[in-house]
């Protein structure tokens, strides 16, 4: 499995790592292992791309990534240091625009249900408002009331906090990704020794 999984002690606002893949295709697609496999480690049931995301978005002080790829020898026979960084680049590009367009679907359907929300809040207080007049007080008419008057405002929160709960959640994706398309990382060839044998990397 991973050899160091925490922060390097000299920066700990770094994810110094190093992952075991299967092929270099494992940074952006979960690898085609069960745990059956000797090659499975903890962090395959996803890409590597994503279990990093996982660990930034899990410790929020960390603000760089340096990272070691262990992958079979044949897989560095064809690939270069520079194809793996500009797929790496169109990789989180990629879900930097995924993530605006989430931004703007959500404002687009937080809009409209903003709208409705504040039909709803004005129709529930005038049908409360029209009890309270209507009829004596009675439990049933004090109930009725606190039940429409709960129902009004929970109709407008439900939209106010879909925008905000959206904007800080994709704000937080954009942040992530911008940081591991910055990330350091290093390229190395499988050896048949154990996969526990390094420590931690510094910073490339």
């Amino acid at each position: 499995p991973m050899t160091d999984q925490r922060p390097s002690t000299r920066d700990r606002t770094c994810l110094d790592v190093e992952l075991h893949l299967p092929d270099l295709a494992a940074l952006f697609e979960p690898p085609d292992l069960t745990p059956f496999s000797p090659d499975y480690h903890r962090y395959s049931y996803e890409s590597a791309m994503e279990y990093l995301a996982y660990r930034l978005y899990a410790n929020r002080k960390l603000k760089t990534v340096a990272a070691t790829f262990i992958v079979p020898d044949q897989e560095l026979s064809s690939t270069t240091h520079h194809d793996v960084q500009e797929a790496i680049q169109r990789y989180t590009a990629a879900k930097i625009e995924e993530t605006h367009m989430e931004v703007q679907a959500d404002a687009t359907r937080g809009g409209r249900a903003l709208v409705l929300g504040t039909v709803a809040l004005v129709t529930l207080l005038l049908i409360a408002h029209w009890l309270f007049e209507a009829f004596d007080p009675s439990y049933l008419r004090s109930t009725a009331i606190t039940a429409l008057q709960i129902g009004a405002w929970i109709a407008l929160w439900i939209p106010i906090d879909r925008l905000a709960w959206s904007a800080w959640t994709h704000r937080n994706d954009r942040v992530v990704y911008e940081r591991l398309a910055a990330m350091t990382f290093s390229l190395e060839p499988k050896t048949d020794g154990p996969n526990d044998s390094g420590g931690k990397r510094a910073s490339r």
